[in-house]
């Protein structure tokens, strides 16, 4: 009997970091898809309502990210968190201290 709760309580804790690996995974591609869909948005000089372009960029940037990082680990992921989250700060920072042109 115990064999078989040892077990039981394996299957939990590798479905439970499953479940959390596959929602981080989720966010990370839907910030990075939003953002360029913004981006896209703007280039194209769209009204800001979501049009057909925001979605199709959106869509594809998760399922191209999605698809790239299948065979990551939990710490992979965060580590590329990690480097998005400082790029993008730096590149706010950039922003905010380049000269109005």
């Amino acid at each position: 009997m115990s064999e078989f709760v040892g077990r039981m309580q394996q299957g939990l804790r590798q479905n439970s970091t499953d479940v959390v690996l596959l929602a981080l995974k989720l966010a990370s591609g839907s910030v990075i898809g939003f953002t360029l869909a913004l981006v896209v948005q703007e280039i194209l000089a769209q009204p800001q309502q979501i049009t057909l372009a925001f979605a199709f960029t959106f869509s594809i940037t998760l399922a191209v990210f999605w698809r790239l990082t299948r065979s990551w680990s939990m710490s992979a992921v965060l580590v590329f968190d990690l480097i998005a989250v400082l790029t993008g700060l730096l590149l706010r920072l950039y922003v905010m201290i380049a000269p109005n042109a």
